[in-house]
């Protein structure tokens, strides 16, 4: 759609689909639509990646930024949609995978940085922090408005501090 999220009507998109309006709000009002397109994307990241086998563990710092360089690059080639998506779920009005087994997926993608670098049974505890992060850290990005790939040279410096051993 060429008239950006907020001038779409669920109408248009039915005529977009070639389906009708009913059909369009069986599946779900914009928003829920939105937000399932946005779920089977950080998915489908996440398929790939579990396909490929383990994250990558030769520079722990790096390698979360890695972890999240996928997602940064769609919210920047998707930004006034980000902003949308980040709206919506702000608003709490809607339930996605994103908080649920998606997160899951990304905290566990984060532990197994956390254990290669050597948090041992602290590493649990240091991917939910990762996790928090990279979360506050896209808020700020949507709220300034900036490139959502400046995310990622924040969540490299939590992850200094958060996999530092001691």
């Amino acid at each position: 759609m060429t008239d950006g999220f907020q001038a779409t009507t669920v109408r248009k998109i039915a005529e977009a689909a070639g389906v009708s309006v009913g059909s369009v709000m069986a599946v779900g009002d914009k928003d829920s639509l939105l937000l399932m397109a946005f779920d089977r994307w950080i998915g489908a990241v996440h398929e790939s990646r579990a396909a490929a086998g383990a994250v990558p563990v030769d520079d722990p710092v790096r390698n979360v930024g890695d972890v999240v360089q996928p997602f940064l690059d769609l919210f920047a080639s998707n930004a006034g949609l980000a902003r949308e998506h980040g709206a919506i779920l702000a608003r709490g009005t809607h339930r996605t995978a994103v908080f649920g087994n998606l997160a899951t997926t990304l905290i566990d993608e984060f532990e197994q940085v956390a254990r290669a670098a050597g948090r041992g049974a602290k590493a649990p505890a240091a991917a939910r922090a990762l996790y928090y992060g990279y979360l506050g850290l896209l808020r700020a990005a949507a709220v300034e408005g900036a490139d959502p790939r400046v995310v990622r040279s924040g969540l490299e410096d939590i992850a200094a501090t958060v996999l530092r051993l001691d």
